[in-house]
């Protein structure tokens, strides 16, 4: 597998390939991991595979401190260590759950300038795009939070908000608090 990208760093690629390896052999395998709550966390867990989900490669496996199993982002793992301690993988390998939760979502419209429409059609369904003009049009379900905001940015002036109003004011206070920070 090729994991080049714009930072042109090898960690992902040597991650991938050790918990691989770890998979292969039957080992236990330790790290540090960066949690959802901001928070590093030592984890000890047995791999039992490597699962490709939106857009990022995990591993899924049995976490001895939670005692289930658990998918873990490769790129917030840290520290990386393969035991020496062997484990006997489950007959059956519990269904890893690929649902994205879809809590707290709104519905949408947003306008794209076509100099980004190769990201676009890559990234929303054809149902939900419709050609005005200059434009791409995207009406859909977007999740409300700060993941969400941070990727419209990703789309620099090429985007623009148009419904719901909520959403399109929350962009604008986040516009002026980085203009503060650019003031000087």
């Amino acid at each position: 597998m090729d994991f080049s990208d714009w930072r042109q760093g090898q960690p992902e690629q040597n991650i991938f390939n050790d918990i691989k390896s770890a998979i292969l052999d039957k080992r236990v395998i330790s790290f540090n991991y960066f949690n959802n709550q901001k928070e590093y966390v030592f984890r000890y867990i047995q791999p039992l595979k490597l699962v490709f989900k939106s857009k990022a490669w995990y591993v899924y496996g049995f976490c001895m401190l939670r005692n289930d199993c658990r998918l873990f982002k490769l790129t917030r793992i840290e520290q990386l260590k393969i035991t020496e301690e062997q484990f006997t993988p489950p007959e059956v390998i519990p269904k890893v759950d690929t649902f994205i939760k879809q809590e707290n979502l709104i519905t949408g419209t947003l306008k794209f300038d076509k100099q980004v429409a190769f990201r676009v059609y890559d990234e929303f369904s054809r149902d939900c795009i419709t050609e005005e003009n200059d434009f791409l049009v995207v009406k859909t379900l977007f999740p409300n939070n700060d993941v969400f905001y941070s990727y419209l940015f990703s789309f620099g002036e090429y985007v623009e908000v148009l419904e719901p109003r909520e959403m399109r004011e929350s962009i604008q206070r986040q516009i002026k608090k980085i203009q503060e920070k650019y003031k000087t």
